[in-house]
């Protein structure tokens, strides 16, 4: 009988714990859709978070699964929002929280929301009808195309090439994927004088993914981003989720082609190494 009973408890529990988790993804999901105002390429919609910083908007994905996430330690208030706060351990804003009562919901950045012609004037439009599905007039923000020097400074709290302390690419071959990474002073300035100045441009260009390879760079306070990703065949960089950016300059071109070089030797070492 007491076995029996010990197992009805736990149904309850184990009940109770899936209809609290169904609840709060449900009111994120409301939250969320008065929210946002427009989907993202790769994003599920419910889960975009828009976040005022200075004149852009961020948009952000929420999640509860980020690691080591304590939301407790997240006490700062980000001007400009309400209920959203930076953890004073972190000089960046690439992770927040969103807190509303007893709930927290970690928010992590993905890009800032350009518009321009038919698309911003559909966004006037629709905020001209019904305002409240805003959170933001969207002439009294910044909807311009942006430079990756915007995100560096306002997201990662980078200022120049000093607070970077390596950068890497990525290689495939045969399938295979290795990984080159320089912390040589000279590469770096090479680096950050390029990315700062590219800008983004029609988020709606459909670019192949052919050689494409991913670009991770670590920075003085141990953040390590992994937002961007380098094409050979265009010359250019994509950010996550589909912000493309102008063409690179050719130093840059020639510095990403020596790394992919060097990368795709350590394959070849370390294949010769396990024959």
């Amino acid at each position: 009988m007491k076995r029996v009973f010990s197992f009805v408890i736990i149904i309850i529990m184990l009940a109770g714990l899936i209809f609290m988790r169904n609840y709060n993804i449900e009111y994120m999901n409301e939250l969320i859709r008065n929210n946002i105002q427009r989907p993202i390429a790769g994003v599920d919609a419910r889960y975009l978070f828009s976040v005022r910083l200075g004149d852009r908007i961020a948009e952000y994905n929420w999640s509860q699964d980020f690691p080591d996430f304590d939301p407790l330690e997240y006490n700062i208030p980000v001007e400009g929002n309400e209920n959203i706060f930076r953890s004073p351990k972190n000089d960046d804003l690439f992770r927040l929280v969103y807190r509303d009562g007893y709930k927290s919901y970690g928010l992590e950045f993905l890009s800032f929301f350009s518009a321009t012609g038919e698309k911003l004037e559909n966004i006037r439009k629709s905020y001209a009808e019904d305002p409240s599905g805003f959170s933001y007039d969207p002439d009294k923000v910044d909807l311009s195309p942006y430079e990756y020097a915007d995100i560096l400074r306002l997201i990662y709290n980078v200022h120049s090439a000093e607070d970077i302390v390596s950068f890497g690419i990525s290689s495939v071959y045969n399938k295979r994927s290795s990984f080159y990474e320089t912390a040589d002073r000279n590469d770096i300035n090479t680096f950050y004088n390029a990315v700062i100045s590219m800008k983004t441009e029609d988020n709606d260009i459909n670019y192949g993914s052919s050689g494409k390879h991913y670009v991770t760079f670590t920075l003085k306070n141990g953040l390590i981003i992994d937002d961007l990703s380098y094409s050979t065949r265009d010359n250019i960089f994509f950010q996550r989720y589909g912000a493309v950016y102008s063409e690179t300059d050719q130093k840059l071109n020639l510095l990403m082609d020596r790394l992919l070089e060097s990368a795709s030797s350590v394959h070849i070492e370390n294949k010769k190494a396990v024959e």
